[in-house]
């Protein structure tokens, strides 16, 4: 599960770095701190539609672009939020499937809380102090664009606090998971990157 993480302003300069097109009426910067359930937050996607003129020059056919989207679907049966989706069933999923196959995107973070059976806190980063990019997907609701962040099984880093965790991409594969269908079940499939763990004692909840 993935159900708070954060960003900071290397986040946001890692973004800058990345793109080459922002969503005119988007404001890229979006703060420090936590980002949870029903939030918007700074995405990178793919493009969504081609030039007026209708001819994709070599340099635009795998822009990266940065977005703002609310982190969540609305639930088809219930009021819940859904936040999260499993990378091993959502391919199959009517509700997914038809956008973790073409509306895949990377969520930027400085790192992502998880809690344990004890509900002690943990904070998870990358091991060398990176930035991670967590795989998601959206769509379109009612005239906002809303995402999902995709799970998987945790790995030995993550196990010891909960048995899931954040589908990651790394920096260099962001293109590939974006745009490149033909990865996407290596990237659904393989076994995560180790994480840096950090518990905090304290007794938190979730929301």
């Amino acid at each position: 599960m993935c159900g708070r993480y954060y960003v900071d302003d290397e986040t946001a300069r890692e973004i800058e770095r990345l793109v080459e097109e922002v969503d005119a009426k988007m404001r890229l910067k979006q703060g420090n701190g936590d980002v949870l359930p029903s939030q918007e937050a700074v995405v990178i996607r793919g493009r969504e539609a081609v030039p007026s003129d209708g001819i994709l020059r070599p340099e635009q056919k795998e822009l990266l672009c940065a977005d703002r989207m609310r982190w969540g679907y609305s639930s088809p049966k219930d009021n819940r939020l859904l936040i999260n989706a499993r990378a091993e069933t959502a391919k199959d999923r009517l509700l997914f499937a038809q956008d973790v196959r073409y509306h895949r995107i990377a969520v930027p973070a400085a790192g992502f809380y998880e809690w344990d059976s004890d509900h002690n806190r943990a904070s998870f980063t990358a091991r060398q102090g990176a930035i991670l990019f967590l795989a998601g997907f959206y769509r379109y609701e009612v005239k906002e664009k809303r995402f999902i962040i995709l799970t998987t099984a945790a790995n030995e880093s993550m196990a010891p606090v909960h048995d899931r965790m954040p589908v990651m991409i790394e920096r260099s594969e962001l293109r590939q998971w974006i745009y490149g269908e033909q990865y996407l079940d290596m990237f659904l499939q393989r076994k995560q990157a180790q994480l840096c763990c950090r518990r905090e004692y304290e007794q938190l909840r979730l929301f």
